[in-house]
C-alpha cells in the first residue's frame, strides 16, 4: 500500500501528525511540569528548546521511517505532511503553555 499518493490524497500522514502531536500535548500536560527557571546559560536553554522543539518530530519521523514499507521516495513525500500536522498542534501548544504557571493536576 502506498501512503503517499500523486494526486495529492495524504490522509495517513495528516492523520498520524495530528494524533501524535495530540497525544504528546495531552501527556505532556497531564505528567509534566513546564514552568521552569530559565538559566543564564545560552547552551542550556538551547539544548531545552532543542529538545523541547526537535526531539518529538524526530521520534516521529524515525518511527515513520521504521514502520512504513514504502520506497525511500514515498517515505520522502511522507515526512512534510506529517510534521507540518505535528506542528500544527504542537507549536500552539508550547506557546501556550510555556506562559503557564501551574500544571494540569495542581490547577484550581
Amino acid at each position: 500500500m502506498n501512503i503517499y499518493t500523486k494526486n495529492g490524497k495524504n490522509v495517513i500522514p495528516i492523520s498520524i501528525g495530528v494524533l501524535s502531536a495530540t497525544l504528546i500535548c495531552a501527556f505532556k500536560s497531564m505528567f509534566f511540569f513546564s514552568h521552569r527557571i530559565i538559566p543564564y546559560s545560552f547552551t542550556s536553554n538551547l539544548i531545552f528548546h532543542l529538545l523541547q522543539g526537535c526531539l518529538p518530530v524526530i521520534i516521529l519521523i524515525s518511527l515513520a521511517f521504521i514502520i512504513t514499507k514504502d520506497d525511500i521516495d514515498a517515505k520522502v513525500k511522507f515526512i512534510f505532511p506529517l510534521v507540518a500536522s505535528f506542528y500544527a498542534i504542537y507549536v500552539p501548544y508550547f506557546i501556550i503553555n510555556i506562559r503557564c504557571f501551574s500544571s494540569f493536576i495542581m490547577s484550581d
